[in-house]
């Protein structure tokens, strides 16, 4: 009979890689460990550390099943709301009085993201950017294989922070994508989410975090089917104003080029016009997300494992809905 041990996602593995993997050796021997389950929910693909949990799993002649966002596109919606939950948080509307700009974009980590670099080039070279809020918190456009940084065409290649005041993190210049800084984003319709992840379909923080949010989406996957995939969950994404043709192009040059057509053709609708096309959308997400979030998760142990490494409890609905 089969022993086998669960690994909770890149983060998990982070942890053991601090003492060189030491404590988990050691759990490997004392417990005759025969298999690894390896839940790569939170990455794409197998990310950092990646040669020495193979070199590991060699070593010690281990079996090894690996599961990872695409096989669960939910994990990160759970992750998110059960965030929001412990920062007892709810969703805020956007003011349709009040100064409505059209989108937020921010891309967080840059390296090794060439989609990131082609849209924001795009996005310049159009000079779209001054229609949203946008930040630039990472100016390392390289790969590990070229350290030389992406040559912009249009885009400098500059830091540009927001201040916000969000209990996410005591460093007030924190410009990730968990959870969007929504003091300064409130009042945004759509998020810019570009999921990079080679040529996969990833589901993470950043789209869950829209929908929660009481945003649009505009949303651009590395991989072909992302955009299905969110329908498949009973997402509404605007299809009646957005063209996603450009969700199954596989040539990343045009496809960068199709889904900025959108972004600008949305930047060319009067943003209160724009406010009560989308209405309809955001009231469906979040009802949808909730509705989401009401059903006991497949793989329920892990995403309860995985948010206890970060202290937020696992909760499967709001409290008092």
């Amino acid at each position: 009979m089969s022993n086998s041990f669960p690994i909770y996602g890149h983060f998990d593995l982070c942890r053991y890689a601090e003492d060189n993997f030491y404590s988990l050796q050691k759990v490997l021997a004392e417990q005759n460990i025969d298999k690894l389950k390896i839940f790569y929910f939170d990455d794409a693909y197998v990310p950092i550390h990646d040669q020495d949990i193979l070199r590991i799993i060699e070593e010690n002649n281990l079996k090894a099943d690996w599961y990872f966002n695409k096989d669960y596109p939910l994990f990160y919606f759970y992750v998110v709301f059960n965030w929001y939950y412990s920062s007892n948080l709810k969703w805020k509307k956007i003011d349709r009085e009040g100064d409505i700009k059209h989108f937020s974009y921010l891309p967080g980590a840059t390296k090794g993201r060439p989609s990131k670099w082609a849209i924001t080039d795009e996005l310049a070279k159009r000079d779209l950017l001054k229609k949203g809020i946008y930040s630039w918190a990472d100016t390392s456009c390289n790969t590990d294989s070229d350290p030389e940084p992406y040559k912009f065409k249009y885009f400098k290649n500059k830091l540009k922070l927001l201040d916000y005041d969000f209990p996410y993190s005591r460093n007030s210049k924190y410009t990730g994508g968990f959870p969007f800084p929504q003091t300064h984003l409130k009042n945004c319709l759509f998020n810019i989410v570009i999921e990079e992840a080679k040529d996969n379909v990833f589901v993470s923080e950043k789209t869950a975090s829209t929908f929660y949010n009481y945003k649009s989406l505009l949303y651009f996957c590395s991989g072909s089917g992302g955009v299905q995939t969110l329908l498949d969950l009973g997402f509404d994404l605007c299809q009646d104003i957005i063209d996603y043709t450009y969700d199954s192009v596989d040539d990343k040059e045009i496809k960068v080029k199709l889904f900025v057509d959108e972004v600008e053709k949305l930047c060319d609708i009067d943003p209160k016009k724009l406010y009560d096309l989308t209405e309809k959308s955001r009231k469906h997400n979040i009802n949808n997300y909730l509705q989401l979030m009401k059903v006991e998760p497949e793989y329920k142990t892990v995403i309860a494992n995985w948010t206890k490494l970060f202290g937020i409890p696992f909760v499967l609905s709001w409290r008092n809905d």
